[in-house]
């Protein structure tokens, strides 16, 4: 997390994916550093606004993130939302990116 002209940026990573175990086919996802996103979301508030959240990690580091085009939507405009500036990147984050998880909120 970096402060830019005195307000918060977040580096925000988008892609699309094969999620197999949430979907069929390719995925928008949306991830950004796990302490970046923890610093303002609770997992349970993730769960909840989101309805789930995915888990992963590269060799840099651990993210946390939403799956879908319009969660992802909805992610970017909740970290603006909360005086966020996001810096944007098309692509996955770090070598080996992986998919660790996720969690669903039940319906």
């Amino acid at each position: 997390m970096a402060v830019l002209n005195g307000m918060e940026e977040i580096t925000l990573y988008q892609d699309k994916v094969e999620l197999p175990f949430l979907v069929k086919g390719e995925t928008h996802i949306a991830v950004a550093k796990w302490s970046d996103v923890k610093a303002h979301f609770s997992l349970q508030e993730l769960k909840e606004v989101f309805e789930g959240y995915l888990q992963a990690e590269s060799d840099e580091a651990a993210y946390l993130g939403v799956w879908s085009k319009r969660t992802c939507s909805k992610f970017r405009r909740v970290l603006k939302d909360k005086g966020i500036t996001l810096s944007i990147i098309s692509g996955l984050p770090g070598s080996n990116f992986k998919i660790t998880g996720q969690v669903r909120h039940a319906t």
